[in-house]
Parts: C-alpha cells; structure tokens; sequence
C-alpha cells in the first residue's frame, strides 16, 4: 500500500513535467496604451465674444499614458448635458494642438482645450480621447462639471 501512495505522488509531480502532448508556449503581446486623463470637477465659463455661443469653458486636461507604450492622438470628442433640462449636444470644440501629437511611453501631455455653449446655463460635460499605440485604439473618458457665468 505505501508504494502505490508513493507511486501517486510521484505521477502527480511528473505529468507537469511532460506536459499535455500537444501543447505549445502561451502566446504573449506586447501591453496596449493606457491613458489617464485629469480634468477640474468643475470650471466657471465666462460670456463669449463669439456670436453663434452664450458661453465659453476653457478646460485644463493632462493626458497621462500609465502602460509604458507611446500613442498618438487619433480623436477627441465631447459633448454636453444641460443639468436643468437634460438635453445632450455637441459644443464647438477647439483643441490645440490635439491629433497627430504622440504621448509618449509613460509621459504626460498637456492638452487644454474650449468649449463654446449655445446657453447658458450648468452643464455636465464628458470628453472622449482616442489613442493609437500602432497595435490597437483605446479610447479614456473624463467629467466635468461647466457652470454659467458668474
């Protein structure tokens, strides 16, 4: 009986050891980009000089790549939602420089940006930034909260 035990522990030790047949090495990719993105919980819009807006946010964000890979801008879009009326829209935005300018590996970037309003009133705004790394898009949301001008 003691050597069927030992003969079953040492069967349960070599079957890692030869494998299962017909396997192979598990495949490994290279990691994909990681953004980041710090924004203000809030900023205070102010009256716009522009004719076709009520207002104007000027945003603060840093973009920061976390997974060791450079990425370049490949697409930004935001939009925002009136907090007293739930409607959602698109606000003109400008961006400078924005597409084409590459996060480095584990860099940060800087990449203020406007949004001009048809009203004014509180907004809950989103921004979507997309990346790509040469392998694959990724995509980082932030919020913010716009208020009207004081």
């Amino acid at each position: 009986m003691k050597h069927l035990w030992v003969l079953g522990i040492l069967a349960l030790f070599s079957v890692p050891a030869v494998g299962c047949g017909n396997s192979s090495a598990t495949q490994t990719f290279p990691p994909m980009a990681s953004l980041k993105l710090s924004l203000p919980e809030q900023v205070v819009a102010v009256p716009s000089t522009d004719s076709r807006f009520a207002m104007e946010a000027a945003i603060p964000m840093v973009v920061s790549e976390v997974a060791g890979v450079s990425a370049t801008i490949s697409g930004f879009v935001s939009e925002a939602t009136n907090e007293a009326t739930g409607v959602t829209s698109t606000p003109y935005l400008t961006v400078t420089p924005a597409w084409g300018n590459t996060i480095p590996a584990g860099g940060t970037v800087e990449l203020p940006f406007r949004l001009g309003l048809a009203r004014a009133a509180t907004y809950r705004a989103r921004v979507t930034i997309g990346v790509w790394d040469g392998r694959a898009q990724t995509f980082a949301i932030g919020e913010f909260r716009i208020l009207p001008p004081q």
